[in-house]
Order: structure tokens, then C-alpha cells, then sequence
């Protein structure tokens, strides 16, 4: 039951990160688009394998980008010049 409770909260992440961010979107958007031109040229499997790792990094750095802002936002409300740091560090990688 731990198991299906943390693929769970995943999951919420997931939803959380969709309907809130706009990059997560665009993301998505592009995910699916990969995905269509693998399918329209048929890659090979090794090929596929390649394409869902760079899909699974890109969404999971995104992810903890929009983990780290929202971290920051929690820690200074108002602007301050070490957070605005911290947040585009975060969007830089």
C-alpha cells in the first residue's frame, strides 16, 4: 500500500505541475509532437529508448525547477535578489 500511496502523490505532482505551469504545458505539447514524428518515421527501438529518456529528463527537471521556484516563493514572499538568483539558476538548467 506505500508503494501505490507514493505513485500516487506522483501522480498529484504530475497534475500539480500541468495545471499550474505553463513551460510544463508547452512540454506536454512538445512530448506529444516527439512522439508523433517517432511514430511517423518509424523509429527503431533503440531510437525510442533515446526519446523517452530525453522526454523523462526534460519533464523531471522541469519538475524540480518548478519545485525550487515554489520552495523560494515559500521562503521570501517579496522580492530579494538571492531568491531571483536561486529561481534563474534553476531555470537555466
Amino acid at each position: 500500500m506505500k508503494l501505490f500511496k507514493s505513485f500516487a502523490f506522483a501522480f498529484n505532482g504530475l497534475k500539480t505541475c500541468f495545471a499550474s505551469e505553463t513551460n510544463f504545458k508547452i512540454h506536454m505539447l512538445l512530448t506529444i509532437i516527439a512522439v508523433s514524428f517517432g511514430i511517423g518515421f518509424k523509429i527503431s527501438g533503440t531510437e525510442w529508448l533515446a526519446v523517452v529518456c530525453c522526454i523523462a529528463f526534460v519533464i523531471a527537471m522541469e519538475m524540480i525547477n518548478t519545485a525550487i521556484e515554489k520552495l523560494c516563493d515559500v521562503v521570501h514572499k517579496d522580492f530579494y535578489i538571492q531568491i531571483k538568483i536561486v529561481k534563474d539558476i534553476a531555470a537555466g538548467a
